[in-house]
């Protein structure tokens, strides 16, 4: 008998648990429903709110309606206590509920009708809840068991990655990434397996708002501790949308946010300073930007990227859902140590049928490292539809379609000056 009690409480549990199928901007729940007669399913306001207009379902024994109702239509009749303060000036009236809409109530002394509000009464035979809408669905056999899958699609559940690549001065650095999944909702949910679904999903009804340089610096070994262990693990990739599962129990609490590790991802990094600007007359300068470029081995679903340098938070990124092999650009702010002057003299130009067709710029160009260490910076500037380069002092000028690209590898407090001769084609 008592492992009888212990069978029937894993299945009580099981019954009750959900999964979760967690995308990008909305949730797919599924749960097992088995009884007898007529399923009924409640949802509180918050949760109704939020779902998905036509999205819920049922897969399994054939029904023969599905009804979706206001759940303050169950109070019709209910037993009620209307407080001191109504109008009659009684100390209290007890009451039935006629039209739970119009909250119109009948006196059980005086059999007299009056209206009061949903926040004047105290609630007799019926309990006061946060039920708002009654999900029934019929079977065509009353009397028989059924058995089967209930879902429905709703915001206010999300997930989004979290990596954090921490570096160091002595060239050592860790990748780690983890998971955060979101429950916006009020509704508590006991979670029996999990998928996580990266990639594009489009539904049918609108979601409301719940470069060559000299010396890279390659990263491709990580630390022994930068990976973490994780339960959660990459099932299949189907037509460009990737699934993660774990299959541990939890409760997800309403208004919570649970945090885990991800799966192992090792990408590798290259970092250097750029800047662009255009080619043009006159005296301009500016400052470098801080860039990384990222390139995961395997395919990395849309998140957050922190970066720090030896405990000094550098900056976070946006990052889009990046293939395996691919390499991300990301900029994480200006670094005023890294400086660029470029004075620019057109010496010719060329007009046909008063257009501006070609000119040619000689350009005197400097970038310089005040930083404490070695760095290296490419410079890009503009030119037009043909840029040619003429001659050049710059050891490392070259043109990239329509850029002339600098680069330079500068010590610590070091300046690298040279002059261009570059034309511009414009037609």
């Amino acid at each position: 008998m008592f492992f009888f009690y212990i069978a029937l409480i894993c299945v009580f549990k099981q019954l009750f648990a959900i999964d979760l199928l967690i995308y990008n901007r909305f949730t797919e729940l599924r749960e097992n429903e088995h009884g007898q007669g007529m399923l009924t399913y409640s949802f509180n306001n918050d949760a109704y709110a939020n779902i998905i207009s036509g999205s819920i379902s049922w897969i399994g024994t054939p029904f023969i309606r599905q009804e979706l109702l206001r759940a303050m239509s169950s109070l019709k009749g209910a037993k009620v206590i209307v407080k001191e303060s109504s109008a009659c000036g009684c100390s209290t009236i007890k009451a039935t509920i006629i039209d739970p809409t119009s909250m119109l109530l009948q006196n059980e002394y005086t059999k007299s009708y009056f209206y009061t509000d949903r926040y004047s009464i105290q609630y007799v035979s019926t309990p006061l809840n946060d039920i708002s809408y009654q999900l029934k669905i019929i079977f065509s056999n009353k009397n028989e068991a059924y058995s089967g899958i209930l879902s429905y699609l709703t915001t206010g559940i999300t997930w989004a990655p979290n990596y954090d690549l921490f570096l160091t001065d002595d060239d050592k650095w860790t990748f780690d990434a983890y998971v955060n999944i979101k429950n916006a909702l009020q509704r508590q949910y006991n979670v029996n397996n999990t998928y996580l679904i990266g990639g594009n999903v489009q539904l049918a009804s609108s979601i409301r708002p719940v470069s060559t340089l000299t010396a890279p610096l390659m990263k491709t070994v990580m630390d022994s501790s930068s990976q973490r262990s994780s339960n959660v693990q990459l099932d299949t990739e189907q037509q460009g949308l990737y699934s993660y599962s774990f299959h541990n129990g939890y409760t997800l609490q309403g208004l919570s946010t649970i945090r885990m590790p991800f799966v192992n991802i090792h990408p590798t990094y290259k970092f250097y300073y750029e800047a662009s600007s255009s080619i043009g007359t006159g005296q301009y300068q500016g400052v470098f930007m801080r860039m990384y470029d990222l390139t995961p081995d395997s395919f990395m679903p849309a998140g957050v990227l922190t970066i720090r340098q030896n405990g000094t938070l550098l900056g976070q990124a946006n990052l889009p859902d990046i293939p395996s092999n691919y390499t991300q650009t990301i900029s994480l702010g200006q670094d005023n140590n890294i400086r660029y002057v470029v004075n620019g003299n057109m010496t010719s130009s060329i007009l046909s049928n008063n257009i501006v067709t070609m000119q040619t710029f000689y350009l005197i160009i400097s970038i310089t490292n005040y930083q404490h260490k070695a760095i290296q910076a490419k410079l890009q500037l503009y030119g037009a539809i043909q840029t040619i380069l003429n001659s050049s002092t710059c050891q490392s000028a070259m043109i990239n379609g329509n850029y002339l690209i600098i680069v330079a590898n500068l010590a610590s407090g070091k300046r690298q000056q040279c002059t261009v001769n570059v034309t511009l084609k414009y037609t």
